[in-house]
């Protein structure tokens, strides 16, 4: 009996390591998934971007307004929402590291 309660405890650097390689782990993938987000955002705007310039430097507009309106809203959405799981994720990622500290 006193074999198995040997064999189940932890030691203290072992806690530790462990807990230094999940914070190591946290601190990559914010990067990673900064990184993948941005590039999202950066879609959004320079779609919205182009749309905006394609209709002002149109001579003759063949899309109805409300038309584009509604891509533009569509795109504003997007990105709106993006940025909220952005911030959604850092905010977690931010409590994990907190918590491995």
């Amino acid at each position: 009996m006193s074999d198995k309660k040997e064999s189940q405890q932890v030691s203290v650097s072992t806690v530790y390591e462990t807990l230094w390689k999940c914070r190591d782990f946290e601190i990559d993938h914010v990067w990673q998934r900064a990184v993948f987000l941005s590039a999202f955002l950066l879609a959004c705007y320079a779609g919205y971007g182009s749309v905006v310039i394609g209709f002002a430097t149109a001579e003759t507009v063949k899309i109805p307004l409300q038309m584009i309106n509604v891509i533009l809203l569509g795109i504003s959405m997007v990105g709106l929402i993006l940025s909220l799981v952005w911030i959604m994720m850092a905010k977690g990622s931010k409590a994990w590291y907190e918590h491995y500290e």
